[in-house]
């Protein structure tokens, strides 16, 4: 990809529907990522009613045509200011965590929503579409969601220190490349990396960079989240 007249651009807080939700990119794009099946594990959530953790989020547009635009691929994305997104546990059934979520900009403006997640198959429902959460205590290997057998796997652990504590972390990353479906010629695609981090004992997710690759017109979106408080331990 050239990357002639750059044009460089950040934006804080970038709408949920653009970052997290692989759903929406799905609707223009078709993925032509192939997986084996994996082995499986059994299913726990380290989480609790009342557990918050709250967010930061950041984008980088790099633009390299002079057609490129950011919100052509995801509407909203250059005029948000998001300070902060918070989570909330309303419940913990088994394998399925509900939620509720608040993000509120720069301006003061507050967006409540509310969700679950199927930490087994890692599938989302409801408004806010949150899908960053994980079983606990998973090994090098095991699927993120066990109930997924096309899902990644942890692909690395480690330690991740904090002001009063060091707390275990695994790591996954997904490669995607999608192809869009009103190009008839099969030329306008998009590649998609997401480098996820996740605490071992609650599943919860403490980073994530996705960045996306255009070619028609060539831009790269860089979208970061970043733990920023949580009442299970301190920041």
């Amino acid at each position: 990809m050239s990357k002639k007249a750059v044009s460089k651009k950040v934006y804080l807080a970038i709408a949920l529907v653009v970052i997290l939700v692989v759903s929406i990119a799905a609707v223009v794009y078709v993925t032509q990522q192939h997986s084996t099946p994996k082995p499986v594990v059994n299913v726990s959530s380290g989480l609790q009613v009342g557990d918050t953790f709250t967010y930061n989020i950041t984008g980088v547009s790099y633009l390299y045509s002079s057609d490129a635009n950011p919100d052509s691929e995801y509407p909203g994305f250059e005029g948000l200011n998001n300070t902060a997104y918070t989570v909330t546990i309303t419940g913990v059934n088994g394998t399925i965590v509900s939620y509720s979520t608040n993000m509120i900009l720069t301006n003061g403006t507050s967006s409540p929503s509310t969700g679950f997640v199927n930490i087994s198959s890692g599938n989302p429902t409801g408004d806010a579409g949150f899908w960053a959460i994980y079983p606990t205590n998973l090994n090098l290997g095991d699927l993120v969601n066990p109930g997924n057998p096309d899902g990644p796997m942890v692909s690395n652990f480690g330690n991740q220190t904090y002001s009063d504590s060091s707390r275990g972390v695994d790591y996954f990353s997904i490669s995607q490349n999608f192809t869009n479906i009103n190009d008839p010629t099969g030329n306008t695609q998009q590649q998609r990396i997401d480098n996820v981090v996740f605490d071992q004992s609650t599943g919860m997710l403490t980073s994530l960079e996705d960045i996306q690759e255009f070619n028609n017109p060539e831009m790269t979106l860089d979208i970061t989240w970043q733990l920023t408080a949580t009442s299970v331990w301190t920041i």
